[in-house]
């Protein structure tokens, strides 16, 4: 993906903390509660910086830092010093959020902060069922709170919908909640077996995924709100906008400064914010990344997704 002047674009997730306040039943990172780490959120900065006082001299442009977790409103200081930084040199930034912490007074800090754009998880609209994949503290009135008020924000709101065993049912029913609101994307990525995801039995096989797309994009229809199929294209995304691992071309960042080419991805580390800049972190991600072809879609080497499918 290259930029009008002939850079590469590239994108940062950057993980501000460990620690959230829900307990998901698939989160495929294994966080919950309030142990975990926060990262060094000045180190990534002095990085980042660094990187734009050289950005002349640089083959890559950077798109976004979406800051994540965890809960990244958990490490709220942390936050909102990493998007006024992007905002003071000119990075759009956003978050990855549960949305239960997105209160009418920190939103309007993020948004004086500069930050621009909201992604929220939202996998049921079923109170007993949000409970059940979100932890019996999780609130969905909460959550669909913290979506109202980043609409009301003006961010551009973006829901993301984990398809699984457990809410199979709901997708066009969250859909159509997210078109009603007026959000700019509805992600829908299936459950990746990955962290506590590997071990509950929610994962669809690829006969019912490809089924449940195939009934999803019958209801679909045209809106502001554009449906999106992430990271695990079936073999058919019929007609739906999809999106595979080996065309999205971003860095993913832990709390400890590591730096891989995809969170699920065993042996993905190129290298740590700690003693590496990030043109030399994308210069390793650009020689290190090998790519295979599914079904004409390009998707990372390694992919467990993939694993024991037929790759061209």
């Amino acid at each position: 993906m290259n930029s009008i002047n002939g850079s590469k674009k590239i994108g940062i997730e950057v993980k501000v903390t460990d620690r959230c306040n829900q307990n998901c039943l698939y989160c495929v990172n294994s966080d919950g509660g309030s142990g975990g780490s926060d990262i060094d959120h000045a180190l990534f900065m002095e990085r980042l910086r660094e990187w734009r006082h050289s950005a002349e001299k640089s083959t890559w442009e950077i798109n976004e830092v979406r800051i994540t977790g965890g809960e990244p409103l958990l490490n709220e200081s942390g936050t909102m010093a990493m998007i006024n930084g992007c905002s003071s040199i000119g990075i759009i930034s956003g978050i990855n959020t549960n949305g239960s912490l997105l209160a009418n007074d920190i939103s309007c800090r993020l948004k004086d902060a500069g930050m621009k754009v909201a992604k929220i998880s939202l996998d049921t609209l079923e109170p007993d069922m949000f409970k059940k994949i979100c932890g019996s503290g999780a609130s969905l009135e909460n959550t669909l709170n913290g979506i109202r008020i980043s609409i009301e924000a003006e961010f551009q709101v973006i829901i993301r919908f984990t398809l699984s065993r457990l809410n199979k049912h709901e997708l066009v029913r969250c859909y159509e909640y997210a078109t009603s609101i007026g959000a700019s994307r509805f992600q829908v990525k299936a459950l990746i077996a990955a962290g506590r995801g590997k071990m509950c039995g929610a994962g669809l096989g690829r006969r019912e995924l490809l089924r449940v797309i195939n009934d999803f994009s019958n209801e679909v229809r045209r809106t502001s709100t554009i449906p999106e199929i992430l990271c695990f294209p079936p073999e058919e995304a019929f007609g739906l906008p999809a999106k595979a691992c080996g065309s999205i071309n971003k860095i993913y960042i832990s709390t400890s400064g590591q730096v891989g080419t995809c969170n699920y991805l065993s042996g993905g580390m190129i290298g740590n914010i700690s003693s590496q800049s990030l043109e030399d972190i994308f210069n390793l991600r650009s020689l290190n990344t090998k790519i295979d072809l599914y079904n004409n879609n390009r998707v990372l080497a390694g992919c467990p997704q993939y694993k024991g499918q037929q790759l061209s």
